[in-house]
């Protein structure tokens, strides 16, 4: 029998990741090589567009934070995997979060 892992209605991620390159602060606060990303800073969220859909019920949420000025590159990858995005700012209104669903 094969065992299947229930669909959930949100998934959210605000894990802290950064372009590789990036000094200072970030880089010696870091505890981990995973809060780290590919050249661009997207492969965190590359992976979680790329597979939440599979585990998220048809009418479910997937919210993620992103860093500043990844939302436009974001936006277009979201909307090529078939993700339907809407992104919203910060207190600061930096686009900051965004909020997706499967595209109708």
């Amino acid at each position: 029998m094969e065992h299947r892992l229930p669909c959930v209605g949100v998934a959210v991620e605000d894990r802290p990741v950064a372009p590789i390159g990036v000094a200072g602060s970030f880089r010696e606060r870091s505890t981990s090589s995973h809060d780290l990303a590919d050249q661009d800073g997207m492969a965190v969220l590359r992976a979680l567009c790329e597979t939440a859909g599979t585990r998220l019920a048809p009418d479910g949420f997937l919210i993620v934070e992103f860093g500043a000025g990844q939302h436009s590159a974001l936006r277009v990858m979201a909307q090529a995997l078939g993700w339907s995005i809407e992104i919203a700012p910060d207190l600061a209104g930096i686009p900051r979060v965004a909020v997706m669903s499967r595209a109708a």
